[in-house]
């Protein structure tokens, strides 16, 4: 939402410092360039709130439903989760580093436990969950997909490292199995280095 605001904004800077000129070109008096100009940017909330109902993809314009049910709260189950063994699941991307105990969903809304604030991924994108011993990546019916080796998938077991996209050309959301982002240093699972554990 934040970034579809910003170019909008953009472009209508760009386009208030041209508009005496364009309407000078077509014969319309200065004050109508002058209501346009107004116009452009009294629409701004507006393109706000479209930009978080819809959401971008390849294909154009689609409607965003938002999540069907609100992730799982970080709770004193943590230590429940590392007694039973759980192997560690560590998601990467660009400076954002966090390790899960707990079955985990990727996305742009704030229901998420590893937020990605990007227009062209969905609310609720992909979820990682623990079944059996092994973690599963599933996509959750995202507008642009995810793409595992460049293959789109739906349900996928992870074998070990990953690199994932959530659209084409993104950047690579890198998953670690079984590897903690750093060495643990207590306060409930906190790792080091400003980098959380999560259940």
């Amino acid at each position: 939402m934040v970034q579809t605001t910003v170019f909008y904004l953009l472009a209508a800077w760009g386009l208030s410092a041209g508009a005496a000129d364009i309407f000078g070109a077509l014969g319309l008096p200065e004050i109508a360039a002058r209501y346009a100009v107004i116009g452009i940017f009294a629409m701004t909330p507006l393109v706000a709130i479209i930009s978080w109902l819809y959401e971008i993809n390849t294909q154009g314009i689609h409607r965003d439903h938002g999540p069907r049910h609100v992730d799982e709260q970080v709770s004193s189950e943590t230590e429940v989760a590392k007694r039973d063994n759980r192997v560690p699941l560590t998601l990467r991307y660009g400076d954002q580093v966090e390790t899960f105990y707990r079955d985990v969903t990727v996305g742009r809304d704030e229901c998420c436990a590893f937020q990605i604030i990007e227009p062209l991924i969905s609310r609720r994108h992909v979820k990682f969950e623990f079944i059996g011993g092994r973690w599963r990546a599933s996509d959750l019916g995202s507008a642009n997909g995810t793409l595992l080796d460049g293959r789109e998938i739906d349900k996928e077991w992870l074998a070990g490292d990953a690199s994932l996209l959530l659209y084409p050309d993104s950047p690579s959301l890198q998953v670690t199995v079984g590897s903690p982002a750093s060495t643990a240093i207590g306060d409930g699972g906190r790792l080091g280095h400003g980098k959380r554990s999560r259940l």
